[in-house]
């Protein structure tokens, strides 16, 4: 059973400052902006920039984690750049030291590296399919206190599950976030199994269907009952150059 979240290399092309720019029409790729430094390293994705602070899903090991980076902190040592967009895949050099709170917050940072071609935007395609099905029907989640999630049966990575969480539920009045599957949240006693019903909460799931790199099919599903759900089947989405995705594509509704 998945608890409750506790709220809670890159490869170098230039060295400098460089200014990114969106790719061209031909589909060329943006130069990488590179601060060389030494030491520890996390590779990560951003996800979101709230004027404040860049919100960081890490993508390996040690630092798998999600992350907060201050943005002054990042100013004042001259690293930040307008390069550092939403789906941007980066390499920070920091000094070790983060900060336990949820997200984990990563100080001092000495170098920054936008990875050529990393960017990708398919977390962003996901909390739009959620924040449409969470318009479709709002009787669904009224009153509740909880959120679930399920989005274990997509390609995302751990971090980028906990980002895609933490953004629906800032944009939701910061509900309590659970994760896990219908069977796992009933056994953990969130849900009534007997009634099929969850009293306080939603769960918020997004399923992949096939393995293509550049394309998604997917269903999303808003469930608070067995008589008390919404669901898109056969979503489907293509990659385009720089990273982002095409507005998805239901193929059927179903309600129940």
């Amino acid at each position: 059973m998945k608890k409750p979240i506790p709220i809670l290399l890159a490869l170098a092309l230039t060295l400098g400052l460089a200014a990114c720019s969106a790719a061209s029409p031909g589909g060329e790729a943006p130069e990488a902006t590179v601060h060389p430094a030494e030491g520890p390293a996390v590779t990560g994705r951003i996800l979101d920039n709230d004027g404040t602070a860049l919100l960081l899903a890490g993508l390996a090991q040690p630092y798998d984690s999600l992350y907060t980076v201050s943005l002054s902190a990042l100013e004042e040592a001259g690293l930040y750049t307008e390069d550092l967009r939403p789906g941007e895949r980066v390499e920070l050099a920091f000094d070790g030291t983060v900060q336990e709170t949820f997200p984990g917050q990563i100080g001092n940072v000495t170098g920054v590296t936008v990875i050529e071609d990393g960017r990708d935007r398919l977390y962003q395609l996901y909390l739009d399919a959620l924040e449409d099905l969470w318009a479709a029907d709002p009787a669904l989640h009224d009153g509740i206190t909880t959120l679930g999630f399920d989005l274990a049966s997509t390609r995302l990575t751990p971090a980028e599950r906990q980002g895609v969480e933490t953004l629906f539920a800032r944009a939701h009045g910061n509900p309590a976030v659970v994760e896990g599957t219908q069977q796992e949240l009933t056994d953990a006693g969130y849900i009534n199994g007997e009634d099929l019903y969850w009293p306080d909460g939603v769960l918020l799931s997004v399923t992949e269907k096939g393995d293509e790199a550049d394309r998604v099919v997917f269903d999303a599903q808003i469930w608070r009952s067995g008589l008390g759900a919404y669901l898109f089947c056969d979503c489907t989405s293509q990659r385009l150059i720089g990273g982002d995705w095409e507005p998805y594509v239901v193929g059927s509704e179903a309600i129940s």
